[in-house]
């Protein structure tokens, strides 16, 4: 799947979630909480298509760099890390959802808040990333720059290491704020 038609699934997966807010039956009212955890699930499936958009970028530069440094592997790997994170968040988006559609008191709007925030920084983190693999992926430059020539010329060990550290605590902290609304 080309990366612009799995960034288009992903954002009509956003506008679905969008549109059955819209559907959602006139004569029942949506309470705040409801409608920040339909929100919520709907980035939350935004910032899952940039992990997707990342993870097929550094494939792309891993298919084109056979001898590809084992940080750029690393680095995939905790995108999907990242990824499965989001998923298990979403799933207990729906479940707070569910219980308070059943009338059940649901308490999350200081976990959704910092939730929201901890997405923002999640996707500030991916798009970065993003744009210097773009960089790297370029395989011409131009000069005519063969692939080899300019990846050694942009890659970098140390920035691969501050996106690692940086997603690795992106993770961490979405594992605890999923436990929070856990409870």
């Amino acid at each position: 799947m080309h990366v612009s038609s799995a960034v288009a699934a992903h954002t009509s997966l956003l506008f679905l979630t969008v549109n059955q807010l819209r559907d959602l039956p006139v004569k029942r009212k949506m309470d705040p909480v409801s409608i920040s955890i339909i929100t919520l699930t709907a980035g939350v499936t935004a910032v899952i298509g940039r992990i997707y958009s990342t993870g097929q970028t550094i494939k792309e530069i891993r298919d084109l760099w056979k001898n590809a440094p084992s940080l750029l592997r690393l680095l995939q790997s905790e995108c999907r890390a990242v990824g499965s994170v989001l998923q298990i968040l979403k799933v207990e988006c729906e479940k707070q959802r569910q219980k308070k559609e059943l009338g059940e008191n649901v308490d999350v709007s200081e976990p959704i808040q910092c939730i929201r925030d901890e997405m923002e920084a999640t996707g500030d983190t991916l798009s970065d990333l993003q744009e210097w693999l773009e960089i790297i992926k370029q395989s011409t430059g131009p000069g005519g720059v063969n692939f080899r020539g300019h990846v050694l010329m942009f890659w970098n060990d140390a920035k691969a290491n501050v996106f690692l550290r940086h997603l690795d605590i992106h993770k961490s902290s979405l594992n605890l704020l999923i436990s929070l609304m856990q409870m």
